[in-house]
């Protein structure tokens, strides 16, 4: 690779100098600001491992973002302007020291380690009776941030970006208390316009965390076997959809059942009958 011999956090500075002394127009820096901001997104590694890569992406952005906002009022309404809001309100809350999972090793569990960029929480506890609330995968922020997601997904919107329109929903969802409302939307966007299984899935996995009543566990079952029937009879595992999510929906699926039929806890061969039926390594 060309950048191998150069550290991570320099690459969007030899970028930036390489791009504009060549050229400094508008296209040109909308062009940059698109490449830098997808980085940023992507190096939002949920342990936060990377944070000198994201700040040197998000500090370089910047800049752009404020030549941007100088062309008029039409370049702030393009794609990677957009996406500068959210990839600047992540890189902020991924600052913050409330972002982590602090107190989750109370409860035997496995969070679904999605990869990188935003994510909605997939929690699979051991028991049905050890579940924490959403309240646990709170991100802290404050209203100005909350605003600035808002304000982009208005914008996307407006352009009818749907990838930015469900990354805005779940950055939003993941600042709120009560994400039932984002959540309800995200899994519209998802599965009527995008056909998306995959984030269809995760986003029904995540509203396990806010289960109260048995109410939300009926309505949760039905959404989740109702999935089968979109593959046309075929196995999702055969589909192409992760195999991890299909595991946890299996596990959380037996849980919900044992709680719908008033059992205390489900034993632990659901746990390990699905893990050795998907056959895929996860870590705990």
């Amino acid at each position: 690779m060309l950048f191998d011999c150069i550290p991570s956090h320099e690459i969007p500075e030899l970028l930036h100098c390489d791009w504009l002394q060549s050229c400094d127009d508008e296209a040109t820096v909308l062009g940059l600001l698109d490449i830098f901001t997808s980085l940023a997104l992507e190096s939002s590694a949920p342990d936060n491992s990377r944070p000198g890569v994201l700040a040197a992406l998000i500090k370089h952005a910047r800049v752009l973002a404020e030549y941007v906002q100088r062309c008029g009022p039409d370049a702030v309404t393009t794609r990677s302007f957009i996406q500068w809001i959210l990839a600047k309100t992540v890189a902020e809350l991924r600052m913050e020291p409330g972002f982590h999972n602090v107190g989750l090793d109370r409860w035997d569990r496995l969070v679904i380690n999605q990869g990188e960029s935003v994510h909605l929480p997939v929690f699979v506890p051991l028991k049905p009776s050890e579940k924490p609330s959403w309240r646990m995968f709170l991100t802290t922020s404050n209203t100005t941030q909350e605003s600035a997601v808002k304000v982009a997904y208005r914008a996307a919107l407006h352009t009818d970006d749907l990838s930015l329109q469900a990354m805005a929903l779940k950055l939003l969802s993941l600042q709120l208390e009560d994400p039932r409302e984002p959540l309800r939307t995200l899994s519209l966007l998802q599965m009527g316009m995008q056909g998306d299984i995959d984030g269809f899935l995760s986003t029904s996995l995540s509203r396990y965390l806010l289960v109260e009543h048995l109410s939300d566990a009926r309505s949760l079952v039905q959404e989740l076997s109702d999935l089968d029937n979109l593959s046309g009879g075929q196995s999702l595992l055969y589909s192409g959809v992760n195999p991890c999510l299909l595991w946890a929906r299996d596990v959380i699926l037996g849980h919900l059942l044992a709680v719908i039929s008033g059992q205390k806890r489900a034993g632990n061969r659901e746990w390990e009958r699905n893990s050795s039926l998907h056959r895929f390594e996860f870590q705990t």
